[in-house]
């Protein structure tokens, strides 16, 4: 390649078509009348003058964009604007969903893309205050599939992932864990150079870069989420006859594989899933339980691994002389909910049961805020991992809790005005019934509204739908994916004089979730079967019939490009 300088810029008046490649080295570009040009990304095509084209399939190259400041969730949980991942998009990965399993799950980003918008731009807004601006061609996941912005109308309803995290924030550099504490908290533990132990260890956590450990550490936030899930259903223990650390995990067989997958990405190999009935007798406070389960769980044996997430307070059954750390951590874990907008009452503490040997264990508790807006902090900015059943209950729970809230808040705007109009007009309780919006009140609310007046905001009616009858109507279509349907009720078309952004992913379901939408990404449309060669030969040429009478050829039999049979060849 030489460098050549630019002579002249003129903007032409075209009205034919324009055509582009995608090609399949990684560095995307091709030569154009000598030029070196991007291609767009997608499907790949060879073709043979002797044999024909042979194609994937490839038959459009959609791109439909969002604002730069759509957010975008990320598979560790916190969000992002789209234009912010323009210099690590090629690094990250994000949250999609798998439609046919009805999962959510991670994919990695193929490109991400950046144009000035060529159609109309609109703003939409949910029931539950979920908004969202795109070019009109973008699609949204609804009942009949992707559906177009441009096409969506009021009253329609679309998908959203209740779920919302929390916003990015770029770590530090600074370090959590050193060497030296490393090998302190070893010796505590009795682990000394007897049998080069601690070598070893220090070795193996060095060998996985994990010494040091540092805020912005790759490997960090897997070791986050897989210490959270010990502290509750996991356990740590050191074997007595080898001194082996193990990382015991206890949980569904599904969940138990992303906890797996979790800690391979740390640099260490967690053993398969284990299944075994036992038989339980329990003590308690009440009464004897007894019960039989399946369990399952899967375990790390590694001292260097345990390391990582050693802590001698891990259940809340505390026995007399540890109660004060047992505290400790309740408090600590309450400063920690405190930043996300929870609010905590109290720790409770009850004597739970006294065991054959006389040894006396209290139950502590801390207790959360029952109030809407810390459980809908709660539930949308911390959730769950590792378990998709209460994942998905947290989900429904944001919906179901926004949904009362709005009708609340409509019920409160009735009494105020029901209240207004008897002040102004002088007219009863059953005038005022009839001239009002009464889709979320009755007479008997308009009667107390007015003439007993209101101590408290008024709580829900007795109309709204229960729990379970909301998850029925709400997840119908998406199962247990964390899905739920919202209804549009605002579509409007803004001037808009920005970029627009948008991304490719890897998973075969193209889609990931902006502003708590479920939308579709660009990329080029491709048609695949799991027909074999041996079944499809026979009806090549009908289904080559087929195809050019469903699909627009795209570049027809004529170029502006002449070129003869040799140069081709060449």
């Amino acid at each position: 390649m030489v460098w050549d300088e630019i002579k002249k810029i003129k903007k032409i008046d075209y009205k034919g078509f324009v055509y582009d490649f995608t090609v399949a080295h990684t560095e995307h570009n091709f030569i154009a009348e000598n030029f070196v040009v991007s291609n767009c990304i997608g499907g790949v095509a060879a073709t043979s003058l002797d044999n024909g084209v042979i194609s994937p399939g490839g038959v459009g190259f959609d791109i439909n964009c969002l604002s730069p400041d759509a957010l975008i969730l990320h598979t560790f949980g916190y969000t992002l604007k789209i234009k912010e991942f323009e210099k690590k998009w090629s690094k990250e990965k994000i949250n999609c969903f798998d439609f046919k399993e009805e999962n959510l799950i991670n994919t990695s980003i193929i490109n991400l893309f950046k144009k000035v918008p060529d159609n109309e731009v609109y703003e939409i807004t949910t029931k539950t205050g979920k908004t969202i601006i795109a070019t009109e061609d973008h699609p949204f996941y609804t009942k009949d599939g992707m559906i177009p912005l441009g096409k969506l109308e009021t009253g329609d309803e679309v998908a959203i992932y209740p779920f919302e995290g929390v916003p990015y924030e770029e770590p530090s550099n600074k370090i959590i864990l050193d060497e030296e504490k490393v090998k302190e908290l070893l010796l505590k533990l009795g682990k000394g150079n007897n049998g080069n132990g601690l070598n070893q260890i220090i070795s193996y956590l060095r060998k996985r870069e994990l010494l040091p450990l540092r805020y912005n550490s790759p490997q960090l936030p897997y070791i986050l989420k897989v210490m959270g899930y010990v502290f509750g259903d996991g356990n740590i223990h050191f074997a007595k006859k080898k001194g082996k650390g193990v990382t015991s995990f206890y949980g569904k067989p599904e969940d138990l594989e992303e906890i797996r997958r979790d800690i391979a990405c740390i640099g260490y190999n967690c053993s398969r899933v284990y299944h075994r009935k036992r038989d339980h007798k329990i003590d308690t406070l009440y009464r004897q339980s007894m019960f039989s389960n399946e369990e399952t769980h899967c375990k790390v044996v590694s001292s260097s691994f345990a390391i990582l997430f050693y802590c001698p307070m891990i259940s809340m059954n505390k026995q007399e002389g540890f109660i004060e750390s047992g505290r400790r951590f309740l408090e600590e874990i309450s400063d920690l909910l405190a930043e996300f907008g929870v609010k905590t009452q109290k720790i409770s503490q009850r004597l739970e049961y006294v065991n054959k040997g006389g040894d006396i264990s209290q139950r502590l508790r801390l207790i959360l805020s029952g109030q809407n807006q810390d459980l809908i902090n709660l539930y949308s900015k911390i959730g769950f991992e590792y378990n998709k059943k209460r994942s998905f209950i947290a989900n429904t729970t944001v919906h179901y809790l926004k949904a009362k809230q709005l009708i609340i808040e409509k019920r409160n705007g009735i009494a105020i005005q029901a209240k207004e109009l008897k002040t102004k007009e002088g007219i009863g309780a059953k005038v005022i019934y009839k001239q009002i919006d009464s889709s979320c009140a009755n007479l008997r609310f308009i009667q107390r509204s007015i003439y007993e007046g209101r101590k408290t905001s008024p709580r829900i009616s007795f109309k709204f739908l229960s729990f379970k009858d909301f998850i029925k109507i709400k997840t119908e279509g998406v199962g247990c994916s964390g899905m739920l349907w919202d209804e549009v009720i605002s579509k409007q078309k803004i001037d808009f004089n920005d970029y627009v952004y948008d991304f490719t992913v890897k998973h075969p379901h193209h889609n990931f979730i902006a502003n708590n939408f479920v939308v579709s990404n660009c990329g080029v449309r491709l048609v695949r079967t799991n027909l074999t060669l041996k079944e499809v030969k026979p009806k090549v040429e009908l289904l080559v019939d087929e195809l050019f009478r469903a699909v627009p050829s795209g570049v027809g039999s004529k170029g502006k490009i002449k070129i003869s049979y040799n140069e081709i060849r060449d």
